[in-house]
């Protein structure tokens, strides 16, 4: 009989504690927080079009903020059809649509010329670079600035104070 109420107390000290463990377990759950979105380093994101890179961007860090916004530091985009070099600070890149917005210390580069932006928007469907703020192109013999630009595959256009000139 002692041997039973020994048993029988040690069940209930045993149960005792892990009852008292499982409480001050609850209360002292560590909870983690982010600080930061997650983020990769050093990416690219190729776009084919029946099999041939229509553009592809390189970026030194990309940070995921939600399924459509991937902020891109460290930016560089290539069109190889046009020979088009892009450089920026940064951009804004959708996956859904595809589509990048590009602000801070713009360069794009061409064997013709160059353009200098504060921001551009890259729509893949209607396959046009856009602004809606001042641009400057420069070429070999000339200089256009302009606001509002919008460029397709064979045209560029400034809508609004025009100012040019040629060498």
């Amino acid at each position: 009989m002692r041997r039973v109420t020994l048993l029988f107390i040690s069940f209930l000290l045993s149960v005792t504690i892990l009852v008292i463990y499982s409480i001050h377990y609850k209360e002292s759950r560590v909870i983690l927080q982010y600080s930061e979105s997650p983020y990769m380093d050093d990416i690219t994101i190729i776009h084919r079009k029946e099999g041939i890179i229509k553009w592809m961007v390189d970026a030194k860090k990309a940070v995921f903020a939600n399924a459509n916004e991937v902020t891109l530091q460290g930016l560089k985009i290539t069109f190889p059809e046009k020979k088009l070099v892009l450089n920026s600070d940064s951009g804004v890149y959708n996956p859904t649509t595809q589509g990048i917005k590009i602000e801070g210390n713009i360069k794009a580069e061409t064997n013709n010329y160059a353009i200098n932006a504060l921001n551009l928007s890259w729509d893949p469907v209607k396959n046009e670079l856009s602004s809606d703020r001042k641009i400057q192109i420069v070429g070999k013999e000339f200089v256009i600035e302009g606001d509002e630009l919008s460029a397709s595959a064979d045209k560029a256009k400034l809508n609004s104070n025009i100012k040019a000139i040629f060498k």
